[in-house]
């Protein structure tokens, strides 16, 4: 209290524990710009759909070749896109453990990667 005589004391301000949803819908439905959105070009750059969001990015998903599909998953593109531009390591760390399992097919690491945007944003947009 100012001017009691009373000694100062030290306060500890700890980070919130929860996320803010209005983040979370931002990036499910708002445009994210050409220069974060995420390009389904391929290997042959032949393609190049453009998801500027993550509802986006979902129906491109669903719809995308399993050829092209599987050589951004390769490369890690999927969880570098969740990391570098969504800015949400936990999501990319989810994703990467995907992108490391050479055995899964397209349909099944897509689903599993669909699955978890859904699970973190869309569900709370």
């Amino acid at each position: 209290m100012f001017g009691t005589g009373a000694q100062p004391q030290i306060v500890v301000v700890e980070p919130a524990k929860i996320e803010l949803k209005r983040h979370r819908r931002k990036y499910a439905a708002c445009e994210l710009g050409q220069g974060k959105s995420f390009y389904f070009r391929g290997s042959d750059g032949r393609l190049n759909p453009r998801a500027q969001n993550l509802k986006t990015s979902i129906q491109l998903a669903e719809g995308i070749d399993d050829e092209t599909w599987l050589y951004h998953l390769r490369k890690a593109d999927y969880s570098r896109w969740f990391r570098d531009s969504v800015k949400d390591n936990r999501v990319a760390e989810e994703i990467t453990k995907i992108e490391q399992d050479i055995k899964a097919s397209a349909e099944e690491s897509r689903g599993r990667i669909i699955e978890i945007i859904g699970k973190h944003y869309t569900a709370s947009a």
